[in-house]
């Protein structure tokens, strides 16, 4: 957006814009309506999001946050949460939620927090020195490491807890291997 632009957009912001306080009368906003009825947006292309998303990068970090360096005081953090109280969407769980399953947790996913797994994992980790087995990059906050199943947790219960059957791998590798697993169909 060019300097001009910019300069005329804040121009009208608020008070200051010709329209500030007025509303459409009803037939304006009828022929709004006709005129807009039947117009579809093209989809989005990958190309049109690939787009956006770069324009977007890092817009909202930092100082150039609308809340950046601000805290909800007391009051404002009682009043959001009164607000979610008193929303229905804001107390669907269980039976109510709209994702209910009827309670039932797959085995594999109860497999996955015990501490059996925890303590693979961390042995696979020590193993491999918490560095990447495909690239080399050691681990840390910035290049978290994973602990990947080289034959599928799902398909071979008897190998989930196998040190032979984990490699350490940053989460660039493990999503590009997991990409190139072949899938069943």
């Amino acid at each position: 957006m060019t300097l001009i632009a910019q300069k005329a957009k804040s121009r009208n912001k608020g008070q200051s814009n010709p329209f500030y306080g007025c509303t459409h009368s009803l037939e304006a906003r009828e022929k709004m309506s006709r005129a807009h009825k039947g117009k579809k947006r093209p989809p989005r292309t990958a190309e049109w999001s690939r787009r956006i998303s770069e324009a977007k990068k890092g817009t909202l970090q930092g100082a150039a946050n609308h809340f950046f360096g601000k805290r909800h005081t007391e009051t404002t953090k009682r009043t959001i949460s009164q607000g979610h109280i008193a929303n229905p969407i804001f107390r669907r769980f269980g039976e109510d939620h709209w994702n209910w399953q009827g309670g039932v947790t797959c085995a594999n996913q109860e497999a996955r927090n015990t501490q059996e797994l925890k303590v693979w994992r961390r042995a696979v980790f020590c193993r491999d020195k918490f560095t990447c087995q495909q690239c080399g990059t050691k681990g840390c906050r910035q290049h978290p490491i994973n602990a990947h199943h080289i034959k599928s947790f799902a398909e071979y219960p008897e190998l989930r807890f196998d040190l032979g059957n984990g490699v350490t791998l940053c989460e660039d590798c493990h999503t590009n291997t997991r990409q190139e697993m072949p899938t069943d169909g």
